[in-house]
């Protein structure tokens, strides 16, 4: 299949390119929207069976059981945690955002398919009161009554789960903004602002107001209300639902409360514009996580500060308890790559909404040295390129597949802001490369190991040993064949490759190999490529194909 679209796709080296020519056998559609048409499809199977296989109950009583054994072709008994449950709903989502993509290119999905993902992302959003439950929670600067926020574990019935303590964690409440935003941006639903914003409310109310000396916030967000470490984890996946957030109100005058610590320890709260509001913290967050978290050495993010849980700690002002800021030491923890992926998300969306070049250089070089950091070796499979993004041997154990997700959904985001000149003196851009990898991976393990409808975690080498896969694992492999729809149709300048333009006929240019060597010196651009063998060559700084 990659040969198929390798003129679209040259996994490593591709860039900046126009759509190719229709053909007669892909139904009038050049080989870019085919392939764009044959993701979403994938996408749909893949949530398909997911759903048949995986759920049981349907309606408002949906339940998601955690793992599917291959060899019995059914799943086990266990079920799913909220945050997998999330997962469906973004791939759902994503597919949603891809058939509107595709809404003028194959119109057939949106009138045959569009209200069946509609009607399951309802359905799905209404058996998540399964996992809801309510209590009364003191934070740094308030003390309040929460309902259905969502624990971690399905309860036995809507709006009565466990979500004291550990048992609720602020990056579940964020994964869920994020997806009830896109919903609300799906459907027109107005349930799923109002939802998305009171998870808002109650994520920021775990935020460190207290301050320093200095009267600085320490800011942060703890993992959940009954953990003191502070993770990647439970801070910049919000960054982005709160920058959509702000563009929702961007020049109205709505207003909400904010909650703050003086610098006599006191507290207080005043009334804020609400586009005002989420913006600032937007770019709090990301100033937090961008200060602690960040490695200088490979560019990207560390897991958490903080490790042990400890104690919650409080404090009594003026006859009202608090909670207390706890000192937590610096940066430890494996780098995942969600973890990178969402600030990356985040300078995207913060460069798009104020404009301010730091959040454009942020993206550029998040993007590139993520990929550097994270793309694995190369592996040559059949005489075709690969590289592998991190895995899990063990199917039952990690998260690596859905970790990588987010990455790569950064990466279609990244795209147009990514571009870079590399050692070479030629444009470049890592984010282009990342989606092109992540294709070339997801099609050869669904050309070469789909079993049961289902993709193995290590893409490129297959089950090995494994017998039984996690639901978790599948969505999110739908969840990147639907968002790689979206990077497929953004126009010419998704494909990654440029082609030859005739109106700088009478510039003279070097041409060279993508290895460094000059192949021809000072010849006019309209003839540079003429008679070169197949391959990719450098012209004036651009990539470009001969076929």
């Amino acid at each position: 299949m990659k040969k198929l679209f390798l003129a679209m796709f040259v996994t490593a080296f591709a860039f900046n390119a126009s759509a190719m020519p229709a053909s007669d056998s892909n139904n009038g559609n050049d080989e870019q929207t085919t392939l764009a048409i044959r993701n979403l499809e994938r996408s749909m199977e893949l949530v398909d069976g997911v759903i048949s296989k995986c759920f049981t109950g349907a309606g408002m009583k949906m339940e998601m059981k955690d793992v599917y054994d291959l060899k019995r072709h059914t799943h086990e008994d266990g079920t799913s945690d909220v945050w997998p449950y999330t997962a469906v709903m973004e791939a759902v989502n994503s597919i949603l955002e891809g058939i509107t993509a595709l809404k003028d290119v194959a119109p057939e999905f949106y009138e045959l398919d569009r209200e069946k993902y509609v009607n399951l992302l309802n359905d799905l959003y209404s058996s998540i009161r399964y996992y809801a439950g309510s209590y009364e929670l003191v934070s740094y600067a308030r003390t309040t009554k929460w309902y259905d926020i969502y624990g971690v574990h399905r309860g036995a019935r809507p709006g009565e789960a466990t979500v004291t303590g550990i048992e609720n964690v602020y990056d579940d409440q964020m994964w869920l903004a994020r997806e009830f935003i896109r919903a609300y941006k799906n459907t027109g639903k107005e349930v799923y602002k109002k939802r998305a914003e009171y998870l808002i409310e109650y994520i920021l109310d775990g935020w460190d107001v207290c301050v320093d000396s200095r009267g600085n916030e320490y800011g942060g967000i703890t993992w959940g209300p009954g953990y003191n470490s502070k993770h990647a984890c439970s801070n910049s996946p919000v960054i982005s639902p709160l920058v959509w957030l702000a563009e929702m109100y961007k020049g109205s005058d709505e207003t909400t409360t904010h909650y703050y610590v003086n610098t006599d320890n006191t507290r207080s709260s005043k009334t804020v514009n609400k586009y005002e509001y989420y913006l600032d913290y937007a770019k709090k967050v990301y100033a937090w996580q961008k200060e602690h978290l960040y490695d200088e050495k490979t560019g990207c993010f560390h897991d958490m500060c903080g490790g042990v849980i400890g104690e919650i700690q409080y404090e009594e002002v003026d006859g009202v308890r608090y909670r207390k800021h706890v000192d937590i030491g610096g940066p430890v923890g494996t780098q995942y790559t969600y973890n990178t992926g969402t600030m990356l998300c985040g300078a995207v969306d913060l460069y798009l909404a104020t404009g301010d070049e730091y959040y454009l250089n942020e993206a550029k070089e998040i993007a590139t040295d993520s990929y550097e950091h994270f793309r694995g070796t190369r592996q040559t499979i059949n005489g075709e390129t690969y590289f592998p993004f991190p895995y899990d041997t063990d199917a039952l154990n990690g998260f690596n597949a859905w970790f990588n997700n987010v990455l790569l959904r950064a990466y279609v985001d990244a795209v147009p802001y990514a571009e870079f000149e590399n050692r070479l003196g030629a444009k470049d851009n890592n984010a282009k490369r990342g989606c092109d990898n992540f294709q070339d991976n997801l099609d050869y393990a669904y050309d070469n190991y789909l079993q049961d409808g289902f993709l193995p975690n290590n893409l490129l080498g297959g089950w090995e040993s494994n017998t039984k896969t996690k639901a978790f694992h599948q969505v999110s492999y739908a969840a990147e064949y639907a968002k790689l729809v979206q990077y497929l149709v953004n126009t010419d300048e998704s494909t990654g490759i440029k082609n030859f333009n005739k109106e700088t006929a009478e510039k003279y240019v070097n041409v060279y190999a993508v290895d460094g060597r000059q192949v021809r010196s000072n010849v006019s651009r309209d003839k540079a490529l003429d008679g070169l063998k197949s391959g990719i060559y450098v012209v004036d700084g651009e990539k470009h194909i001969v076929k």
